[in-house]
């Protein structure tokens, strides 16, 4: 039988030990204090901590998992997520020191190609020193990400014969495949994109059970959820008329939502997407995505955007 460690937390809060057995208590509270001493901001130490995340997920199930990370470091996923991409991703690279932690971060995020990493190390290894601008020349190097404007976007009927921004197809489809009102497509076992309106029955009828978030961008104001905010926990509506929407503030408000309302393998809804970097960010916070959406060349952008990072798309039957 071990004994119980102290493990001090603010007043109003703190994690019920007393509800695992004595050896995972044990455990889980002397990792605690173990990884409080690691945050040292080293590169060692992103991956120590990243890696004892790790083993506590694996004892503790992501409910309880997250519940901890909140109470006893004020984490949310995102963050505890961005050490453990750097413990699988660095663990074994040598010269460390020659990382910036801000470039770490950005190299490890499971939307950074392989190559990019690769590249990344081999200068590294050669004595450059890799700072975030660094990182992520490299990684806008290999890869470009269209984000269509909220000024292009068209009424959920119309499918424009062409954009003011040419589209360049995937290398891996041919343009006769790109891509059909009605057709859908599987981004490797996670995501869904359905090209058509959410509120069809072909898209609802293929739908998944539960739902953890509903994120609408509609067209207009007066645009309506109807029965999909029935399927889900949780629904964000947005719907602007600015033109010079800041895509990363967007981004930052969708990566707070994510962290506020949805769990690891938890499926999140997609009514419309304005960003095809949205995909993306809900992929590196382990969300499963499905998503419709009208608009021909949005389909064709998000498509676009994943087989730029090396990643599976095909069209399903």
């Amino acid at each position: 039988m071990h004994s119980v460690l102290s493990v001090k937390t603010e007043a109003s809060k703190s994690f019920d030990y007393a509800s695992l057995d004595d050896d995972t208590s044990y455990y889980v509270q002397q990792q605690t204090e173990e990884i409080r001493g690691l945050m040292k901001k080293t590169a060692q130490g992103i991956i120590e901590i990243g890696q004892r995340l790790i083993e506590v997920k694996k004892r503790l199930g992501y409910g309880k998992y997250r519940q901890w990370i909140e109470v006893e470091f004020n984490w949310g996923k995102s963050t505890a997520n961005s050490f453990e991409n750097v413990a699988r991703r660095f663990s074994d690279v040598q010269n460390l020191d020659n990382f910036a932690l801000s470039a770490l971060y950005e190299l490890a995020a499971p939307s950074t190609p392989e190559r990019v990493r690769e590249e990344a190390i081999a200068r590294s290894d050669s004595g450059e020193f890799i700072s975030y601008t660094t990182a992520k020349e490299i990684k806008q190097k290999s890869t470009s990400i269209i984000a269509i404007h909220p000024k292009e976007r068209q009424p959920l009927s119309v499918v424009p014969e062409k954009t003011e921004t040419p589209i360049s197809y995937p290398t891996t489809l041919t343009k006769s495949q790109l891509v059909q009102p009605g057709s859908w497509w599987q981004f490797e076992e996670r995501h869904l994109l359905y090209c058509g309106d959410p509120h069809s029955s072909q898209f609802q009828a293929r739908l998944p059970q539960q739902i953890a978030l509903v994120i609408a961008f509609p067209a207009t104001a007066h645009w309506q959820l109807g029965n999909l905010a029935l399927r889900a926990k949780s629904a964000l509506t947005l719907s602007s008329t600015y033109q010079d929407l800041d895509l990363k503030l967007l981004r930052d408000l969708i990566q707070n939502a994510l962290d506020l309302y949805t769990d690891e393998g938890e499926t999140l809804l997609f009514s419309y997407l304005l960003d095809p970097a949205l995909l993306l960010l809900a992929h590196d916070l382990d969300c499963h995505c499905t998503i419709a959406e009208p608009n021909r060349d949005r389909c064709e952008a998000i498509i676009q955007a994943w087989t730029q990072i090396g990643r599976k798309v095909e069209l399903k039957k």
